[in-house]
């Protein structure tokens, strides 16, 4: 029921809102011409609605905890998960563990490790994916922290504002209410507020804040290794009319898939998000333009995909002593999605 209800949670979101529509004109014309079981069908269908609407965000926000949860301890990606894996141990005074950590981790990052595949392959995404669940972890604990502080405040400020309940407990005990302000104010809401600031330091492994320094170690690596590719970053003047020439057909078939009232149906979006996928990871750069030559094509049609792309023509990129063969595989492919779409004027 939940793959399904996550599958079609979009069409199934459209028919509600047209059954919506119907309920409010069926309401529509039983005040104005006097129906009135119309307007009991029309509450009917209303109600059903909502009940569902409802049923599918209560799906959709379990699915969104779950997986919330699954982010707090799991990176997601398998040469960094083997890292974490090392970082459950019995007793953090034990200097071994962390030796243990430290070596793996120069393994990972270095030239034949797994995590120097990914920076000789350029894989800027995963590392990306590294440091933010890094940071994350670093900053779960006075996140959490926090939030207990600031709902802490919120409860004495409305205890404060509010304290019709203290005011019929002292009623009952007499006794107290010299000593109201004392006793049932300041001491129990000083002690709670020690209680809450003083729990990070009641030990020193408290909420394991040593494993914090490996992982500031590892960021310090997973910057390098960042820095190094950002480094190999390089474009060419004549790269440009063919990066922009492959963003705005991404853009465009983005926006076909993503259009609600196109009506497309799933497997005519599922083959859409084929073309996206290959378009995203196509490599239209080459070493040397003097063997090419770059042929332009009008739009078949005047509404820009993206208007930030300011994007004249489309550049496709051929052979120079034969202009009907393609550079590479890259522009053959591309060529084709550009065609299947009907985006240039043959």
């Amino acid at each position: 029921m939940i793959k399904f209800i996550d599958k079609y949670s979009q069409k199934i979101f459209r028919v509600l809102f047209f059954a919506l529509l119907g309920s409010f004109a069926l309401a529509f014309i039983s005040k104005h011409f006097d129906f009135s079981f119309l307007y009991f069908i029309a509450f009917g269908i209303s109600g059903i609605v909502f009940i569902i609407n409802f049923f599918i965000f209560g799906v959709k926000i379990a699915k969104k905890i779950k997986y919330s949860l699954y982010n707090i301890n799991h990176c997601g990606v398998e040469c960094f998960e083997k890292i974490d894996a090392l970082k459950s141990f019995w007793n953090n005074d034990k200097s071994n563990n962390y030796k243990r950590q430290i070596s793996y981790i120069n393994y990972c990052y270095s030239k034949d490790g797994p995590v120097g595949k990914l920076i000789d392959e350029g894989n800027l995404a995963d590392l990306y994916i590294r440091k933010d669940f890094l940071n994350s972890k670093m900053n779960f604990s006075s996140e959490i922290f926090g939030w207990a502080l600031g709902g802490f405040s919120t409860i004495v400020f409305s205890l404060f504002l509010n304290d019709s309940t203290i005011n019929q407990f002292i009623l009952n005990y007499p006794i107290l209410k010299d000593f109201r302000l004392i006793f049932v104010y300041i001491i129990p809401l000083i002690l709670c507020f020690f209680y809450i600031i003083c729990l990070r330091y009641g030990e020193k492994k408290e909420f394991k804040s040593y494993k914090n320094f490996v992982n500031e170690y590892e960021l310090k690596l997973l910057d390098k290794a960042i820095e190094s590719i950002y480094n190999k970053c390089e474009m060419k003047c004549e790269d440009e009319n063919l990066l922009f020439t492959q963003q705005y057909v991404l853009k465009y078939l983005i926006n076909l898939r993503g259009n609600f009232f196109t009506g497309t149906g799933i497997n005519k979006k599922k083959e859409i998000e084929a073309d996206i996928d290959c378009v995203e990871n196509l490599n239209l750069f080459v070493d040397d333009y003097s063997s090419f030559k770059i042929k332009e094509y009008d739009f078949n049609y005047s509404k820009k995909a993206d208007e930030r792309i300011n994007l004249k023509k489309i550049y496709i990129l051929y052979k120079k002593d034969n202009d009907k063969k393609f550079a590479n595989e890259e522009f053959k492919k591309l060529f084709d999605i550009i065609i299947k779409y009907n985006i240039i004027k043959l």
